[in-house]
């Protein structure tokens, strides 16, 4: 029986609430079909990084026999802290020690025994839900460290927390407002935070949907004009929030936009010369074209199906 820990939970991607997969992934209802695909997901990751060219990369020590514990118990107190997003407390790595025991005697494999622990770990709702329980009485209960360093890492660089910001939350670096502030701002360096920015408004504003709607021939609405729309928004996106620290407001109201030679030429305005480039550019006011709300990628994505907008 490979299932040797119970499923709670399976993400289902495509499947929005409130416009952002994150919010419908979270409000589903499992079918028997849903676990049995995240076991078989969960094994075939197992497998990959245990058996993969990159396992060197996160073992923390080399066995020296099959049923070296002590060295199991190392590696699966690592790889639990990245998977669970915090250190593990004894009785869970008993838990998951105790499956490596059985694994690795039953195949006589110290890593056959590491694959069916870190697919349990994978299956587990400490890895699949992000748990916040917090800490204090219930009228005035806080976040711990570790769950904080999650919701940081996953609103602001869409991924899980790194080593150094698991450390900084074990030290007690996220355990106020300040060092909060301080760690989150290291966040928005992070390349990764203009991808997350990116990945929030493409969902909230339907830009990815951008190529397959509204089918009009005559509008000449080819799959470059679509993408290069796409491209627009992101670009006005990256000026107001990276390039400016802007007003918010801008996203409605600023009177530019980012334009390449064939976009330009779509929306009959004059060709910056940039070639396949963005480039920024001002927009007259007296042509009522402002923000977001005016822009090709907003306009053709919530679109009539026979009108243009």
């Amino acid at each position: 029986d490979k299932g040797l820990v119970k499923i709670y939970v399976y993400k289902l991607d495509g499947v929005q609430m409130n416009g952002l997969d994150t919010v419908g992934s979270a409000s589903l209802s499992l079918t028997q079909a849903d676990v049995e695909k995240l076991e078989n997901n969960a094994f075939a990751a197992a497998q990959a990084a245990v058996h993969g060219g990159a396992q060197q990369s996160w073992r923390v020590c080399t066995p020296a026999s099959f049923d070296d514990d002590a060295c199991a118990r190392s590696i699966l107190s690592s790889v639990g802290r990245k998977l669970f997003r915090r250190s593990l407390v004894d009785d869970e790595l008993t838990r998951w020690d105790g499956i490596w025991q059985q694994a690795s005697q039953a195949y006589g494999d110290f890593d056959m025994g590491l694959e069916f622990a870190i697919a349990g770990m994978l299956q587990s709702p400490s890895f699949n839900y992000l748990v916040e329980v917090g800490v204090g009485d219930s009228d005035d209960r806080v976040l711990t460290g570790n769950e904080m360093a999650s919701r940081l890492s996953f609103f602001l660089a869409g991924t899980t927390p790194s080593d150094e910001l698991l450390d900084a939350a074990d030290d007690g670096e996220l355990d106020s407002a300040d060092g909060v502030r301080l760690h989150a701002r290291a966040l928005l360096a992070d390349p990764r935070a203009k991808e997350t920015l990116h990945r929030f408004f493409d969902e909230k504003l339907g830009l990815s949907d951008v190529l397959p709607s509204v089918q009009r021939p005559d509008a000449g609405l080819t799959d470059a004009v679509r993408a290069d729309m796409t491209n627009e928004t992101l670009s006005f996106v990256d000026d107001i929030v990276w390039d400016r620290n802007a007003d918010a407001r801008e996203l409605f109201t600023g009177n530019f936009t980012y334009l390449n030679d064939e976009l330009a030429s779509f929306y009959g305005l004059p060709l910056p010369g940039s070639g396949a480039q963005f480039v920024r550019v001002s927009v007259d006011p007296s042509t009522h074209r402002a923000g977001l709300l005016t822009q090709g990628a907003f306009l053709a994505r919530f679109a009539h199906e026979h009108r243009t907008s």
